[in-house]
């Protein structure tokens, strides 16, 4: 199973919130919006970027069957889609690296 679909399959709420209820009492994690601040939170901006991710490889992968099965002749269309899934998952392990140093430091930070 795809390893980002195998996340949405089991659920990223459930996950986070297992994760939260490991976290000592009296931490509040829920987001707050400071000085009337619009937008999304983090969560929401990496939940749907996350989703986007997977609709890029969704799409790169009908559009690679589609070449297979003679439904379209349009190579660089395929290998376009292809290269737009590959970059955005290769972004994705950046943020998800750079996410898992900083909890890293932030756990190592002696209080």
């Amino acid at each position: 199973m795809d390893p980002i679909q195998d996340v949405f399959s089991k659920g990223l709420d459930t996950r986070l919130r297992g994760l939260q209820d490991r976290l000592p009492r009296g931490l509040d994690l829920e987001p707050t919006r400071e000085g009337g601040a619009e937008g999304p939170s983090f969560a929401e901006a990496l939940g749907d970027n996350l989703r986007e991710v997977v609709d890029l490889q969704n799409e790169a992968d009908a559009k690679a069957k589609g070449l297979v099965t003679g439904e379209t002749r349009n190579l660089h269309e395929v290998l376009l889609a292809s290269e737009k899934a590959g970059v955005a998952f290769n972004l994705m392990l950046e943020v998800r690296n750079k996410l898992i140093n900083a909890w890293r430091e932030v756990t190592r930070i002696q209080v």
